[in-house]
């Protein structure tokens, strides 16, 4: 909501995102799941992968990442999904270790490891919580999306 309040993305951008993907999962179909075989499910991990990393929306970037240490010393990381490890098990769990799942909350605290940077996070459900957090924050990270219970 910063973002916005700060216009640096309207509601009309949230909408046009949020309503892409929502296109995207009656396309394929998210209302019928199917379970993969292991062979069908070896076969797509490099594909699962790649789809994972060009499925990312970042809204607008103006020089805001890579974060800057020197200015940002705190970080809101809102939403479930920032620490679930949700790695695509629509239609199968992948294969993977799961001390080798890393959350978005994870990713972000290793990568700001032996900075000054103090990582928070909300599930955004509590307002009160929410906007006192929201408010002393440098940065917001907002995480969305679907999993495979959704």
């Amino acid at each position: 909501m910063a973002a916005i309040d700060r216009k640096q993305i309207t509601w009309k951008d949230v909408d046009k995102a949020v309503l892409q993907v929502l296109r995207k999962k009656l396309e394929y179909g998210f209302s019928n799941p199917h379970k993969l075989d292991k062979n069908v499910r070896d076969n797509n991990e490099a594909h699962s992968q790649e789809t994972a990393e060009k499925a990312m929306v970042l809204l607008k970037n103006d020089n805001v990442l890579p974060f800057n240490t020197s200015k940002i010393k705190n970080i809101l990381l809102v939403g479930e999904l920032a620490k679930y490890d949700n790695l695509g098990q629509y239609a199968h769990t992948p294969e993977v270790p799961s001390h080798l799942r890393i959350t978005p909350y994870k990713g972000v605290k290793r990568y700001l490891k032996g900075t000054d940077v103090a990582v928070w996070y909300t599930d955004g459900k509590n307002k009160d919580e929410f906007q006192k957090l929201a408010s002393r924050a440098d940065a917001v990270i907002v995480c969305v999306g679907f999993t495979a219970l959704d």
